[in-house]
């Protein structure tokens, strides 16, 4: 039979014990605590360091977006007075309408402007047009219309079928074009 004993501790045994155990706890409490309370101040530090430059990239993408919409809006209001003049000058105006239409081999039925409309700073000029011919140089026409420098605005656009004509439409478009409301003597201009 086996008989167990207990184990016996010798003083020379529990002196080394107690001075590992006492390293240990020195080593712990001098050397690793800081560190790891440290290394966690450092993750911390990383992390807000990663947010600020995701939140300052985020600010340079918005400023690349911003510049390139200041320089968009710097172009539309480069030639202010070409977009919108001081004077109606509605006669040079119908007649590049006129020319385009015929450029286009389109029928122009009616170039008609209407009255003048007050518009905050502005006057509106009314423009009713009705062309007929192939709907692809109506569509032409109307890249066209957009790409003059004055600034022009269509209100309303109606396509039918030519029934003289297959193949053909009929288009009837009210646009206006602008120009500066300018007071003189108490009467606008």
């Amino acid at each position: 039979m086996n008989e167990r004993t207990a184990p016996r501790w010798e003083p020379h045994s529990l002196i080394w014990a107690a001075a590992i155990l006492a390293g240990s706890a020195a080593f712990f409490l001098i050397v690793a605590r800081p560190q790891t309370a440290r290394a966690r101040e450092l993750r911390q530090t990383i992390q807000n360091q990663q947010v600020e430059l995701a939140a300052r990239f985020h600010s340079l993408k918005e400023i690349a977006r911003i510049e390139k919409e200041v320089e968009s809006l710097t172009a539309q209001t480069a030639h202010f007075e070409r977009r919108i003049p001081r004077e109606p000058m509605l006669g040079g105006f119908l007649e590049e309408l006129a020319r385009m239409a015929q450029q286009q081999a389109l029928q122009s039925e009616a170039i008609q402007p209407g009255e003048p409309v007050r518009c905050g700073e502005v006057f509106a000029l009314p423009i009713a047009l009705k062309v007929r011919g192939p709907f692809a140089k109506v569509h032409a026409l109307l890249r066209n219309i957009e790409q003059i420098p004055r600034l022009t605005r269509i209100d309303r656009f109606i396509s039918v079928a030519d029934e003289e004509h297959p193949g053909n439409v009929i288009v009837e478009l009210d646009l206006k074009v602008f120009y500066q409301a300018i007071e003189q003597g108490g009467q606008s201009g």
